[in-house]
């Protein structure tokens, strides 16, 4: 149906704007139409051709995308503004239409003439709409003015601007960081390969410049670039396997054809140093098991002396010991001969006792 045509068309003319080249052809087109309107109808459509500076100064380009690439934040914004200015309108209508008066003229007749007085005159003047309207008579003290000038100062001219202009400030930003970052990773990272500078200067003969050099680097860009040339220039029936297989790959927009995470300069010196590592492992090795066999032969040593001393110190306890029982036995000895002695004296004295009194 036609409903239905409408919106396939509607959609391929989308799909078409979105595409960078489609961009850049609708640049063109609008480039080449005001230099011909220059050309035959006025000469001041020139000035639009300066604008190609825009196009070919990516920071240029950062500085439009500050608004345009976060436009729904900037948009919601820019309406909360228009909406307290616009409460602001209605209170001057309804309480100080008669103060709006610039150079002479009345500006707050209607609704729509205050609200572009307010929009116009408030937003340009450094203090706000205070600045344009009426003077309050100088013996007033407190009146409506006052609330009314010293609120759309705070809450439009410092809170709501800043606002605004906070988001494209945060925009350019993140846009500057993004640039920054596009350009180290351009200048830091094999765009084929996607291994950084610090891996091929730690690990390969060279270091990341000779990598990605243009004669002998082995992922210099333009080379896959002339690569990719003449695989779309040659002919289908002449190509060999592997340029059969990359040109599949390029057909269906696949790049697992590109080796990534892989290189032949690291591959290379790992193999060159392969034998030197190995050695090198192997001398760590004997050199850790010698240490082991050291500190195992000291251990050994010093508990050999340990044993030595327990036992010097084993023996020396017991000949003390055995000196101590010998003397007690030696005193047990004494005592019982003595005891012995003793006990012979007193039978001898009551031998002779009874026999002194036997004999009486």
């Amino acid at each position: 149906s036609a409903s239905v045509q409408a919106t396939l068309w509607m959609a391929r003319a989308r799909r078409y704007v979105e595409e960078p080249r489609s961009k850049m052809l609708s640049y063109l087109v609008v480039f080449l139409l005001c230099a011909l309107i220059g050309l035959l109808y006025s000469p001041y459509f020139y000035c639009l051709i300066l604008f190609d500076l825009v196009v070919r100064e990516e920071t240029l380009q950062n500085v439009i995308r500050s608004v345009t690439h976060n436009s729904h934040a900037f948009g919601l914004t820019l309406a909360f503004g228009v909406i307290i200015i616009y409460c602001f309108t209605i209170m001057g209508y309804l309480f100080a239409r008669a103060d709006f008066v610039v150079e002479g003229d009345r500006r707050c007749d209607t609704l729509l003439t205050c609200l572009m007085t307010t929009l116009n005159d408030g937003l340009r003047s450094g203090g706000g709409i205070g600045d344009v309207l009426v003077a309050p008579p100088p013996d007033v003290i407190f009146s409506f003015r006052l609330f009314y000038d010293l609120s759309f100062f705070f809450i439009v001219i410092i809170i709501v601007l800043n606002l605004i202009f906070g988001v494209i400030i945060d925009t350019f930003s993140d846009l500057r960081s993004e640039k920054s970052e596009k350009d180290d990773n351009r200048r830091n990272v094999c765009f084929i390969c996607g291994i950084d500078r610090a891996t091929f200067d730690r690990e390969s003969m060279g270091g990341f410049d000779a990598h990605v050099n243009l004669h002998s680097g082995d992922h210099n860009v333009w080379n896959y670039m002339w690569f990719t040339i003449y695989i779309k220039l040659r002919d289908k029936t002449e190509f060999t396997g592997p340029e059969q297989y990359v040109n599949t790959m390029l057909e269906e927009e696949d790049l697992d054809w590109f080796p990534q995470h892989r290189a032949l300069a690291l591959q290379d010196f790992s193999d060159s140093s392969g034998a030197e590592n190995e050695q090198e492992r192997r001398d760590r090795e004997m050199a850790a098991l010698q240490e082991k066999v050291m500190s195992l032969t000291h251990k050994v040593n010093r508990l050999g002396a340990m044993l030595d001393e327990q036992r010097e110190f084993i023996e020396a306890n017991a000949d003390a010991r055995h000196s101590h029982d010998q003397a007690i036995v030696d005193a047990v000895k004494k005592a019982a001969s003595q005891r012995a002695i003793s006990a012979a004296a007193a039978s001898a004295a009551v031998v002779a006792a009874m026999r002194c009194g036997g004999g009486g």
